[in-house]
């Protein structure tokens, strides 16, 4: 097992997908990229009085345990996911426990799925941070799942090393265009704040130093699969704290990683295929222009 190491803030999951309950969370999807890339997750939240389900899978898929609190006052968190074309519809069925404390480890993914960390120290973990806002801006409470309005100028984001978003939930937190939204969001960080914003099979929007790149989306042109964001947020993490790529070619090895998880979804290529292709991206032994001719591993 590689020596490098990923920790993830973030309550594991219950997914309910039709007849199946699957264990859900960050931490569990970052592993999907850990896979790949080989590196180690570790994971820190919270578990209801249900959490055996949870752990049992975590364990099998190799994500660690940096810190797991298991509350029996508590459900774990838990969602009923659909489908429907490509648009995800969520309803959450139960709230997961709070988390008061934690250690503070780097690096790290602040990735809170229902506002879990109470606000005083989810200031702290977000100083020098990689933050998915995803979780912030939605509502704590039982029902479909709902955005917050005007919830990103809740918290310091100027303090995070850098800040991952859906850019259709982004547009609808700040309800106003995308352009006004990409504005909006570099006033929020501020210089020196890396923004990456999902667009699914569209690609990537990255904003760094006044500047915004589209990455295009690299794989099949298919509905992202469920956790695709956090294979997005660990893939690009690691590229940039663990292997110290610059912001654009740690971008393209994070879409590279997602096309890579969709291929294995749904075209059965194998695990050490992709390794080995990813290791290639890593290696720089493949360019830019090269990826986008690829039309297969």
């Amino acid at each position: 097992m590689s020596a490098d190491r990923l920790h993830v803030y973030a309550n594991p999951t219950l997914d309910v997908k039709g007849s199946r309950i699957e264990a859900g969370g960050p931490a569990i999807y970052a592993a999907i990229a850990g896979r790949i890339l080989g590196f180690t997750v570790y994971v820190y939240g919270g578990v209801g009085r249900d959490g055996h389900r949870v752990i049992a899978e975590y364990v099998r898929r190799g994500v660690r345990f940096g810190k797991l609190i298991f509350s029996l006052d508590d459900e774990t968190t838990r969602f009923h996911i659909e489908y429907r074309g490509d648009k995800r519809e969520m309803i959450v069925e139960s709230l997961g426990p709070l988390v008061r404390s934690t250690p503070i480890r780097e690096p790290r993914i602040v990735s809170p799925v229902l506002r879990e960390y109470p606000k005083p120290l989810l200031d702290q973990l977000l100083s020098d941070a990689f933050v998915d806002i995803q979780g912030l801006v939605r509502e704590r409470r039982v029902g479909p799942l709902r955005l917050v309005k005007g919830a990103c100028q809740e918290f310091n984001l100027s303090k995070a090393k850098a800040l991952h978003g859906d850019i259709d939930e982004m547009i609808v937190c700040f309800n106003d265009s995308l352009e006004a939204v990409l504005e909006k969001l570099s006033e929020l960080t501020g210089e020196g704040v890396e923004i990456l914003l999902s667009m699914g099979y569209r690609g990537l929007l990255l904003g760094y130093d006044g500047v915004w790149w589209h990455v295009r989306a690299w794989g099949p042109r298919a509905t992202d699969p469920t956790g695709m964001g956090d294979v997005l947020t660990s893939s690009y993490a690691y590229a940039r704290y663990i292997l110290g790529l610059e912001p654009i070619e740690a971008a393209k090895l994070a879409v590279v990683t997602c096309g890579l998880h969709a291929r294995r979804t749904y075209e059965g290529v194998g695990l050490e295929d992709v390794r080995k292709f990813a290791k290639e991206v890593i290696a720089s032994r493949v360019t830019r222009e090269e990826l986008y001719k690829h039309a297969s591993v």
